[in-house]
């Protein structure tokens, strides 16, 4: 795929749901990684205890800009649970275009 689109949403989660938080990210990664036009990893930010970014690789911006309602609807709810509940910071999301 030629990404020609870039986002990243990072963001810290609370320690107490670290364990949930992992295990829920494996299966929205799965679903995310389904779609067509699009490529999500996550990472760990290697200087912030629970601090994580996803990176999303897309064909483009529609692409990821139509991610979550091409998604079922197991995993829109785990996207509102993980953003409501296990984060403990306001989500930075950059998004960037080849130029």
């Amino acid at each position: 795929m030629s990404e020609a689109t870039l986002v990243t949403i990072a963001y810290t989660v609370r320690a107490e749901k670290h364990d949930q938080y992992l295990t829920l990210m494996k299966g929205l990664l799965t679903s995310i990684n389904a779609q067509p036009g699009v490529s999500c990893a996550l990472y760990k930010v290697d200087d912030e205890g629970n601090g994580y970014v996803e990176v999303y690789s897309c064909e483009s911006t529609e692409a990821y800009d139509s991610l979550e309602d091409n998604l079922d609807e197991a995993s829109r709810e785990t996207i509102n649970k993980i953003a409501g509940e296990f984060v403990t910071n306001r989500q930075s999301v950059t998004a960037m275009s080849r130029v």
